[in-house]
């Protein structure tokens, strides 16, 4: 219940939730990506699930990503992406969302519900950096889609 419904008594304390504003594009997402790749004249897929945080720290946008799946086909030849790790270089706002994961640099349009309220889906553009099971590298270009 919000401080400003409550009846205060002289000796009670209130403190409300701090977090983004009801239109903000801050907090929890889910996002698949679809990379496509050529190395040496074979093409490759990648595909990859996972969960993303925005937050505000200060000025800055922060957050924390993780994986939740990633597989590349075939196997065995590119090594898919595990983990999780820190967001880093966000620029977000109500409409727009940039951002990079690790290795994969995202580029996102947000997109709000007809009936108002904050953004609910995004898609847009991801390029990654991988490497091969040889030790080799290639960078891997496609579409992402973030949802709440």
């Amino acid at each position: 219940m919000l401080c400003s419904a409550l009846l205060l008594s002289a000796s009670s304390a209130c403190h409300e939730p701090v977090g983004p504003g009801l239109n903000s594009p801050l907090g929890g997402w889910t996002y698949r990506q679809t990379l496509f790749v050529d190395l040496d004249g074979e093409q490759y897929t990648c595909r990859e699930e996972g969960a993303l945080n925005f937050a505000r720290s200060g000025t800055a946008v922060t957050g924390r990503w993780s994986v939740t799946f990633s597989s590349c086909v075939p196997i065995h030849v590119v090594t898919s992406r595990v983990g999780t790790g820190d967001v880093a270089g966000a620029a977000v706002s109500s409409s727009h969302a940039n951002f990079t994961l690790g290795s994969c640099v995202y580029s996102i349009e947000l997109h709000i519900p007809s009936i108002g309220g904050p953004p609910n889906t995004g898609a847009g553009s991801v390029n990654c950096g991988y490497t091969t099971g040889t030790g080799g590298s290639y960078t891997g270009y496609g579409t992402a889609i973030l949802s709440r």
